[in-house]
């Protein structure tokens, strides 16, 4: 039945996608579908979980420290589909979604994410953002990498 739920669920977000670029914006399913789902998503569920990421987010605590650990967690098991989002679509709010990254809600295993992150083959500026943004987050909590 999990199963069924699950490939139910994943058809609806993907028929959203090919249908409408627009984003449910603060929306928690998505972050509730890339947590249970952390080792096996997709760039097409990273893209939409990420562009539902927004300064009109704040409003909502709950979302933002949800999504928060969210983007630690798929930094940590997959940052390239992170960066490769980053990199292919425009209309991500890059620039919050990053501050996200430099500002997490608790203290993190920001060594092995670091280390994830510049593991990576890709050498655009977002994955030196995305490092750059991680230094500064395990400096908040005087950890230095």
């Amino acid at each position: 039945m999990k199963h069924i739920l699950t490939m139910l669920f994943a058809g609806i977000l993907a028929t959203a996608f090919c249908q409408n670029k627009q984003c449910d914006k603060c929306d928690l399913r998505y972050i509730n579908y890339v947590n249970k789902n952390i080792k096996n998503v997709s760039e097409t569920i990273v893209e939409r979980f990420l562009c539902t990421l927004d300064y009109s987010c704040n409003l909502n605590p709950t979302f933002v420290q949800a999504s928060n650990n969210t983007i630690y967690a798929l930094l940590e098991t997959n940052p390239e589909l992170i960066i490769e989002c980053l990199k292919k679509y425009n209309y991500l709010n890059k620039k919050y979604i990053i501050e996200q990254i430099r500002n997490p809600y608790c203290k993190k295993n920001f060594a092995n994410t670091y280390k994830k992150v510049r593991a990576t083959t890709d050498s655009s500026q977002i994955k030196n953002q995305i490092s750059s943004s991680i230094k500064i987050a395990a400096l908040k909590y005087k950890i230095k990498l």
